[in-house]
């Protein structure tokens, strides 16, 4: 007998004196061992698992129930010694006999599982693997699975589908089985994800679908090969999402979402044996609109569209869902005009807001002619023109001037294509002339609330607050502006700011003064996010982009609500309270055009009305009117 046989037999005998009291079990285990070592015969120096299962299936199964029970619960412990030694004091070797009934791909299976992780688990866990994945395989179609890598998300997914164990022991098993199957998986012996149709957080979205919906619209459409990409290049985005958000700082939480939402779509990829195209991921989110909540839904959207746009290499939108929330929707046949006529105000280098604005118009008006009928624009009359203006309502005379005026120009655009006659636009009239207004600026107890919050900040929230509405208060800049501010154009040195308006395009140069300058000091070394950007305010939410000017309404909104004070009119006020402000301190209109960025002096006169001192001296005097019964 071999050095090797001899060792694990001694081990064997000193293992059951510790729990066997019975000599018969001794007997018959020392019976078994002799059977074994003539089966071995001269392979006698290589005691290995494989053969003592060649032993078994051969001598077992003649053997009655328990008789084979009895064989394997002593092989069992010979394997366990053979391989991990003599187990310390109070170890049990459990006896899995389901292990035993298991094809031998099935056991080696399991071997090479409990072999890759031997030295980071425990035995106790070890022996737990050995249970539960034979259980698991036990419940498998083995008709139909005949090595590991014919374990597919379908054979999964029937598994599950089949386990009727109560829950608390299907989900000990699976938890055991999932790490098997991400073992296979990092070997590349079956598919990714396949372990995700046990995670309870996926399962509901390992969706088979059968033969009729498969084959069913829109579904057998989208999934024609020349329309789609291998599920490799999905995994690729998957992979550059991650990175991206990473990159961008994004919330732990923000970014296990996402990636959640994309996986789930993986996963129906996977389980249907589908290519990838962003047809089939809308298609699927649709389908599947229903069973998520609300933010569930916009959160996966999100992600299978940022996907989209990170393959194609177009630029990340910030703004998000990506749908189509156009208010008009105008037939091409009009539409193509007043594109054209988009294209040639383009070349007059208006703001985005100007042309949104003459877009908006149009398509109010040409959606009034389409509702008629009408698609032909050589049809116009100035009947319609003049029936669409009495049917357009909106809330103030000067809102529906606004629109008037640049469909007007629309019209006469038009007619200089010989589409329309040209008066046609004169059908459509102005409504009112413009009428001053006295302007209103922030008052005593607004200004003394603003000023007590620029000498106490607390939050990183109220430092930017407060740098935000020291440009505009202290140096009346626009909101617009403001958001658009660059560290370049700040120099410390100087005391400057120097920046080209984006309403106006001229640059102007304003001096800051030192509330400014500390309030902006300390929120860019104590509140503003780490980032590359050349943007000075950035928002605090990933990925820290730049903001829009309603920021700035919304500081001052705060300010105002924690002074428990009524709201501003918006940001602007802070820009006529600065001017109203120099205009009472007797400052020559001149520097007020300068400091506001004004290119003359004309637009200073609304704000004369609030200078109180002074109109009081144009109050005129009542001498020579009578007057009688308290009637001028």
């Amino acid at each position: 007998m071999s050095k090797q046989l001899d060792y694990v037999k001694v081990s064997c005998l000193s293992y059951l004196s510790r729990f066997e009291r019975s000599s018969n079990r001794i007997r018959r285990f020392l019976r078994y061992w002799e059977n074994l070592e003539v089966f071995l015969g001269p392979a006698e120096n290589s005691l290995s698992e494989e053969l003592i299962w060649e032993y078994d299936s051969e001598f077992s199964v003649t053997m009655g129930r328990a008789e084979r029970h009895d064989l394997r619960r002593d092989l069992t412990i010979i394997c366990f010694i053979a391989h991990h030694d003599l187990p310390p004091e109070g170890f049990h070797i459990s006896i899995c006999q389901a292990f035993w009934d298991l094809p031998i791909w099935c056991r080696k299976a399991i071997r090479d599982f409990q072999e890759s992780c031997k030295h980071l688990m425990s035995l106790t866990t070890l022996s737990n693997y050995e249970v539960s994945l034979s259980c698991f395989f036990i419940r498998l179609d083995l008709e139909t699975v005949k090595n590991t890598s014919q374990l597919t998300h379908k054979a999964i997914i029937r598994y599950s589908a089949a386990d009727e164990t109560p829950e608390l022991s299907k989900r000990n098993r699976n938890s055991d089985v999932k790490s098997f199957l991400k073992y296979l998986e990092k070997l590349g012996l079956v598919k990714p994800t396949i372990h995700l149709v046990l995670e309870p957080s996926f399962q509901n979205e390992a969706i088979l679908l059968d033969p009729i919906q498969y084959n069913a619209y829109p579904w057998k459409v989208l999934s024609v090969k020349r329309r789609t990409e291998p599920i490799a290049v999905y995994e690729q985005g998957v992979a550059k999402l991650e990175e991206y958000l990473t990159k961008c700082s994004y919330s732990q939480n923000h970014k296990k979402a996402l990636i959640h939402g994309a996986t789930e779509f993986e996963l129906f990829l996977y389980c249907n044996d589908m290519g990838y195209s962003i047809g089939i991921a809308d298609e699927w989110m649709e389908s599947r609109r229903h069973f998520w909540s609300k933010s569930e839904y916009y959160s996966n959207l999100r992600a299978v569209h940022l996907i989209h746009e990170l393959l194609m290499g177009k630029p990340i939108s910030p703004f998000f869902p990506h749908v189509d929330r156009r208010k008009y929707h105008i037939n091409e046949n009009l539409e193509h005009h007043l594109l054209d006529y988009i294209e040639y105000r383009k070349h007059e280098c208006l703001k985005p807001s100007s042309i949104s604005m003459i877009h908006s118009s149009c398509c109010r008006f040409l959606g009034f002619v389409e509702s008629l009928g009408i698609r032909d624009i050589s049809e116009l009359t100035p009947q319609i023109v003049k029936d669409f203006n009495l049917q357009d309502h909106h809330a103030t005379i000067g809102g529906k001037q606004a629109y008037n005026a640049r469909i007007r120009n629309f019209l006469f655009f038009l007619a200089t294509k010989n589409l329309v006659p040209m008066s046609l636009h004169l059908a459509l009239p102005a409504m009112a002339a413009r009428k001053d207004r006295i302007i209103t600026v922030l008052g005593l107890e607004q200004q003394t609330a603003i000023e007590a919050q620029f000498n106490n900040p607390r939050t990183k929230m109220e430092k930017r607050d407060n740098a935000l509405v020291a440009l505009g208060y202290d140096l009346g800049i626009r909101g617009i502006d403001i958001v658009a501010l660059q560290f370049s154009h700040i120099d410390w040195d100087k005391e400057i700011i120097r920046f080209r308006q984006q309403k106006t395009g001229v640059w102007t140069t304003i001096p800051f003064t030192v509330n400014v300058g500390n309030a902006l000091y300390a929120y860019i070394t104590e509140a503003r996010p780490e980032s590359d950007s050349p943007y000075v305010f950035l928002s605090f939410k990933a990925p820290h982009g730049n903001m829009g000017s309603s920021v700035c309404r919304d500081s001052i909104g705060r300010i105002m609500k924690n002074a428990e004070l009524a709201p501003c009119t918006g940001f602007h006020i802070t820009r006529k309270t600065f001017a109203s402000k120099l205009l009472m301190a007797g400052t020559p209109f001149s520097t007020i055009s300068d400091l506001l960025g004004h290119s003359d002096n004309t637009t200073l006169k609304v704000y004369l009305a609030s200078n109180e001192p002074e109109i009081r001296q144009c109050a005129m005097t009542l001498q020579g009117i009578e007057y009688q019964g308290g009637l001028l």
